[in-house]
């Protein structure tokens, strides 16, 4: 790694950082929206689906408030703060497959602009759990496009186990 890849490197690393604390800020003080309020009243048990939403970000959401035994909104925003930093991380991964530390930075910098995809990070809703399936998709399918037919029989099932948990987190 040149000296200029790493200092591209060390600036990703320290938007992401930048991102999640803004995630935490933006999580912890706010109260509950309407959608949210929804999304915790109707996750009071597991399930595989939900009337009108698939199952993962009800039960993460569930999940994160019996495992920290506080049912507050920042508590119940955590698993979404989660899913939103693993979509940043892998939109820098895909950046940096494709062109390197500079488009990594740039594909980075991009998504962190969006505030419908950065903020998708903060509130409890199917967004940004989509995101972190669909890019965590993304990345590995690219990889094995670069591999070829050398690719290893685990990438193909990270694509899987990824696509699986997009179409569990979101209806379209």
């Amino acid at each position: 790694m040149t000296n200029v890849e790493a200092s591209l490197t060390r600036q990703a690393m320290w938007l992401m950082l930048g991102l999640l604390v803004v995630r935490i800020i933006f999580a912890y003080v706010p109260p509950m929206g309407v959608d949210e309020a929804y999304a915790v009243a109707a996750a009071r048990g597991y399930s595989l689906s939900f009337f009108d939403h698939p199952p993962v970000t009800f039960n993460a959401a569930l999940l994160a408030g019996e495992v920290l035994g506080r049912e507050t909104p920042f508590v119940f925003r955590l698993p979404t703060i989660f899913f939103g930093t693993v979509a940043a991380w892998m939109m820098w991964k895909i950046g940096l497959a494709l062109g390197g530390a500079r488009v990594g930075l740039w594909t980075l910098g991009l998504y962190t602009a969006s505030p419908a995809m950065a903020l998708s990070g903060v509130y409890i809703g199917p967004d940004a759990a989509l995101n972190a399936g669909t890019t965590v998709s993304v990345y590995w399918l690219i990889r094995i496009v670069q591999a070829g037919r050398d690719a290893p029989l685990r990438w193909w099932i990270w694509v899987g186990l990824s696509l699986g948990f997009a179409l569990a987190s979101k209806y379209q």
